[in-house]
């Protein structure tokens, strides 16, 4: 069974933007993981505005890429 959020994909996009440009600015070192039931997300902006690169090189469920690890270093 497929559960529809309870929230919206833009305002999700948007808090998680505004939580990794946050620690970008703060702790110019830190190692970021962002991780979850990305499904029904657009997450291309993860790699692409702040640089995080996706772990999961299969998919992960059937033919989908629907659980997501995004780290900042992953050699670290």
């Amino acid at each position: 069974m497929h559960c529809r959020p309870i929230y919206s994909s833009d305002v999700l996009m948007h808090e998680l933007a505004n939580d990794l440009d946050a620690m970008a600015s703060t702790y110019d070192d830190a190692l970021v993981t962002v991780a979850g039931d990305f499904s029904s997300l657009n997450t291309n902006f993860v790699c692409d505005d702040f640089g995080l690169q996706q772990m999961a090189v299969t998919t992960t469920h059937g033919n989908e890429f629907i659980d997501k690890v995004f780290v900042s270093q992953p050699d670290a």
